[in-house]
């Protein structure tokens, strides 16, 4: 089976599971939440000070400018805007891992990357989720591969500039910038100035994306982006396990192809470029702080998830071992893939409601489409004005109404 056979293969399965995700995957109220932040800034309100948020404010900003899509289509723009975000980021994953493939390799690494990604229907599904997972990976992931370009003043600020919108968007996202600098320092003989030049574009990152919250609402800042989430704490040492375990259990299920792949690249690894190190440090240090959490939801690797499948792939592509294989491996990715996409538990929540002990219920229609009759419903009987009593705020959102001030999180 041929490499281009194998991408148009990929992308008809990814376009498959997109639509099936964006028409039947389970609403989930953190987008009505972040449409809802979107909607107050494009507003002029400002989050934290006139809003309560608990993400980064660079997520609210880019929302806002893409709010005349939600406003026209609703929770579906919403998530066809952030698809589009996932969709770029697994484009610039596939150029990641062409760069750190030798040059005789480079198109099958970026197929292996493509085919992980997109033939899985669980990174399908949060790459199109309203959530901050695709932008915080599209700007990780875009960070990552400038630093593979050709070294420069430009080229380092450029990296430190995106990942300080990432820390913008996701603040965990910023244990990358210490991590990309340090080693910066440690290799200034090689890159002489780079560290300095990358910490500017950190900084101006970092002034862009903090600077006006801080400047007008520290106190409120704070609680939001620190406060409110260190503050949440597990009741027992052994719920804290359990819950360690889980994440660890639904990670793997997720992602077992990747997994696979990378465990079959450290066996039969070659010397890669000195690039990877950070990537490496930083995927690994940013993995640990997602399961550290209080509750650690599989799903916050979602934002790693592009780059550890380029560097995974990167493994296989130079090694000797796998040069003859590597037309049969790429077959097998994609066949094991797609196997592994239509077998996922996950489909089940397309179709099914709950569970009456051994029969399952059917849904009579998907909840986006109900989300919408029932938002033109409200927009119908409120005429388009008034306050909307829910903490459901998607319905808000859906039917273009506002919520009472203080429930902008439900």
């Amino acid at each position: 089976m041929s490499t281009r056979l194998i991408i148009v293969g990929a992308i008809v399965v990814g376009v498959f599971l997109l639509v099936m995700n964006l028409f039947y995957g389970e609403l989930n109220q953190d987008e009505g939440w972040y449409l809802y932040a979107g909607k107050q800034v494009a507003e002029g309100r400002l989050p934290y000070q006139d809003f309560a948020f608990t993400q980064g404010p660079v997520f609210a900003r880019v929302y806002a400018v893409a709010y005349p899509l939600v406003d026209h289509y609703g929770l579906m723009g919403g998530r066809l805007f952030t698809a589009l975000l996932g969709l770029f980021a697994i484009g610039l994953a596939a150029a990641l891992a062409a760069r750190l493939a030798p040059a005789e390799s480079r198109s099958w690494a970026a197929a292996a990357t493509l085919v992980l990604l997109l033939c899985n229907v669980y990174h399908s599904y949060f790459s199109l989720v309203v959530k901050t997972y695709s932008l915080t990976a599209l700007l990780l992931t875009g960070a990552a591969l400038v630093l593979t370009l050709r070294p420069g003043k430009r080229t380092w600020a450029l990296a430190g500039f995106l990942l300080a919108l990432s820390a913008g968007v996701r603040l965990s996202a910023g244990i990358w910038l210490p991590v990309v600098g340090l080693w910066l320092l440690w290799q200034h003989r090689g890159f002489k100035l780079g560290w300095l030049w990358f910490g500017l574009g950190g900084l101006a990152g970092l002034a862009l994306a903090f600077g006006p919250a801080f400047a007008r609402a520290p106190a409120e800042t704070w609680f939001w982006l620190v406060g409110y989430h260190a503050e949440r704490e597990v009741e027992s040492v052994l719920s804290l396990l359990v819950f360690k375990a889980a994440f660890l259990s639904r990670f793997a299920q997720a992602y077992f192809v990747v997994l696979i792949v990378l465990l079959v690249g450290l066996f039969v690894r070659r010397q890669g470029s000195s690039i990877q190190m950070p990537l490496w440090i930083g995927t690994i240090l940013l993995s640990l702080i997602h399961m550290l959490a209080p509750f650690p939801y599989d799903d916050y690797q979602v934002v790693v998830m592009p780059i550890l499948a380029a560097l995974s792939v990167s493994l296989l592509a130079g090694s000797s071992l796998m040069m003859s294989w590597r037309p049969h491996l790429l077959a097998g990715i994609f066949v094991l893939s797609t196997a592994a996409a239509f077998s996922s538990p996950m489909n089940q929540q397309w179709f099914q409601r709950e569970r009456d002990r051994i029969w399952w219920r059917l849904k009579d229609q998907s909840d986006l489409v109900l989300l919408q009759q029932t938002g033109r419903w409200l927009a119908e009987q409120s005429r388009g004005q008034g306050v909307l009593l829910t903490q459901d705020i998607y319905l808000a959102v859906e039917a273009g109404l506002s919520v009472p001030a203080g429930w902008e999180m439900g």
